[in-house]
């Protein structure tokens, strides 16, 4: 599978193995979050295993719509469905074990990732409660699991999540974090509303390419960087490198990007309520593809990844499971009013 421009209707995992080494340049997603979504029978696959086992089924107690296989321990189920979240974070992290083999060695990587509150009522993301949640999701949580969290503790699944991917090589470049202005508000009365989500920065080598990008204070530029620069007196360089730090910045442009970034939601009406906002996307995008790269979502949804890649002049990459959200993002890759969208396979 080599062309590009393409929006694949396969699980993620299949659509990574068919990928050859190091053929993209950036990788920006936001994976399904454990216990949150029930996005139908197109999301069930096989998960682990014996590739030889003929697979006999059976439903464990404490799961819902998966299935255990006595024999080989295989697991058939939906990514985020699992019964523990130990086990979501094993089959997440065996995605990208791939998408580490995809990447070139100058590539970046952006995933956002949601925590989860345990309970014996089943898993909860962040603030998503009662008639909101069931308004606004497809939800089928697992039950009746016992995670080794308290009941009504975060489960720190971003966390475990960034921890392991440390262990298998990857590098931490930064915790950024998307602040919703207007985040759902949450009936929960002993805790703190919860009105962020955070987006991890991973990088395959210490060398990458990297566009530094600027941001302004109130709509000028930092007094303290134009001070700076003024004492110096010395130009910048272009600050397209590879990740190499750049003193001067030009006071023009503001001062260099921070890591919170306050970007509003914007759903899709009833057709898709888990959308990026364009900006979480475009920001990255600027900053860690290069013009003409390939920008690689292996969990396209509506396909505002392929949307942003195309309007900055990048080449897109995607699989999604639900067809009907295939036909979503083509058809606002259509109303883009740019080249055609070549067919999925």
């Amino acid at each position: 599978m080599t062309q590009v421009n393409r929006i694949y209707v396969m699980h993620a995992l299949e659509g990574l193995r068919k990928l050859p080494e190091e053929s993209v340049d950036m990788v920006i997603t936001s994976p399904p979050y454990w216990g949150l979504r029930d996005y139908g029978r197109s999301a069930v696959q096989v998960w682990d295993g014996g590739s030889s086992c003929e697979h006999r089924w059976v439903k464990p107690a404490a799961a819902q719509e998966s299935r255990l296989c006595p024999h080989c321990k295989a697991w058939k189920g939906q990514l985020g469905m699992e019964p523990d979240f130990r086990l979501y974070l094993k089959h997440l992290l065996a995605i990208f074990d791939e998408v580490k083999r995809a990447l070139k060695k100058t590539g970046t990587c952006w995933v956002v990732l949601a925590d989860s509150y345990a309970g014996s009522w089943g898993a909860r993301s962040h603030d998503l409660e009662g008639p909101a949640r069931r308004a606004n999701y497809n939800t089928r949580s697992p039950t009746s699991y016992k995670p080794d969290v308290p009941e009504k503790s975060l489960c720190l699944i971003p966390f475990r999540f960034a921890v392991e991917m440390l262990e298998r090589g990857w590098i931490l470049r930064n915790t950024l974090i998307w602040h919703k202005p207007n985040s759902m508000p949450s009936s929960i009365k002993d805790r703190f509303t919860v009105d962020f989500e955070n987006l991890f920065f991973f990088t395959k080598s210490q060398r990458y390419w990297f566009s530094t990008q600027y941001e302004t204070d109130q709509g000028r530029p930092s007094g303290n960087l134009e001070r700076f620069i003024a004492a110096d007196g010395r130009r910048s360089r272009l600050n397209t490198h590879l990740g190499s730090s750049i003193p001067w910045v030009p006071a023009a442009r503001g001062r260099q990007k921070r890591a919170v970034w306050t970007i509003p939601t914007k759903p899709l009406g009833k057709e898709h309520y888990a959308v990026f906002p364009e900006e979480l996307v475009e920001i990255p995008v600027r900053a860690g593809c290069p013009k003409g790269g390939v920008v690689l979502d292996p969990f396209m949804g509506s396909g505002t990844t392929a949307v942003a890649a195309r309007r900055l002049g990048r080449k897109f990459l995607g699989f999604e499971v639900n067809p009907e959200y295939v036909k979503l993002a083509r058809k606002r890759l259509r109303q883009m009013d740019t080249t055609p969208l070549a067919q999925a396979a």
